[in-house]
């Protein structure tokens, strides 16, 4: 509870929900029509045609990375690749060997956990 300067108790979940519905007050137009787009012809031919740029995109990598000697799990039915760290290197370690020595960016898992457990 909170006191106005009324005097009287308010809630300050009522205050924060008022906040946000005025703030953000629902979904933008535009954004709302993207969304119903998809459901038309056109717009599924365009998201199988999206989905297929990051499979065969995928497929790259992870033959690339498999070529160079990596473990490498992932990448057959959705576009995200995992592979293996070599002994010796923590995560971050072997990130900044790929990006200093490979020109590689890539997401260190131990980044991605940390903001994780802060977010949720």
């Amino acid at each position: 509870m909170d006191i106005q300067k009324s005097g009287k108790e308010t809630s300050l979940n009522s205050l924060w929900n008022r906040r946000q519905c005025t703030k953000f007050n629902g979904v933008p137009y535009v954004t709302q029509r993207g969304a119903e787009a998809i459901y038309t012809e056109e717009g599924q031919e365009q998201i199988k045609a999206n989905i297929e740029y990051y499979r065969r995109n995928a497929k790259i990598i992870k033959e690339g990375l498999e070529k160079a000697g990596y473990e490498v799990y992932g990448g057959v039915n959705a576009p995200y690749i995992w592979l293996k760290v070599p002994n010796g290197y923590t995560s971050w370690g072997f990130f900044d060997y790929l990006l200093e020595e490979k020109n590689v960016v890539r997401n260190s898992r131990s980044g991605v956990w940390k903001c994780r457990r802060r977010i949720f």
